[in-house]
């Protein structure tokens, strides 16, 4: 009988513990011991992409890993691109990234005028409406 009323104590004190809130991250928000606060960590991997002279009327394209470093799955969502510039992901946006994990972006661009082109792409990462970074990719290149 001792046993099984210290298994029900037990029980009834983990019971009472408060849920952590993962989208707190102050310093008294009770991360235990190692647990490491949540953090969306997105960047391009190169962060500047130039393309030199591209000939009128044709594209050239590149390839750029997107690198989550992060410890939390993020999902990535509102892209905004320059004009002349295009951006491809390997699946339809919005998706999750899970942490630690990258994939690769294909970026062309495509010049319409003999001058320089200056540009960029952002995307935004979340986790669930918690924490939110934006990975930035500095583009250029130059109609010929």
């Amino acid at each position: 009988m001792k046993r099984l009323f210290a298994l029900v104590v037990l029980a009834a004190a983990c019971g009472e513990e408060t849920p952590m809130n993962l989208c707190d991250t102050r310093p008294d928000a009770g991360f235990p011991g190692a647990l490491a606060p949540p953090v969306v960590d997105l960047q391009f991997v190169p962060d500047v992409l130039d393309f030199g002279q591209v000939p009128l009327g044709t594209t050239s394209t590149r390839t750029v890993r997107l690198e989550h470093n992060g410890n939390v799955d993020a999902v990535l969502t509102r892209p905004l691109t320059t004009a002349a510039f295009d951006v491809r992901y390997p699946r339809a946006l919005p998706f999750e990234l899970p942490a630690y994990d990258q994939i690769d972006v294909q970026v062309t661009i495509t010049p319409t005028v003999a001058e320089a082109i200056r540009g960029g792409h952002q995307i935004d990462g979340e986790r669930a409406g918690c924490w939110s970074t934006t990975a930035t990719l500095v583009l250029g290149g130059a109609g010929s």
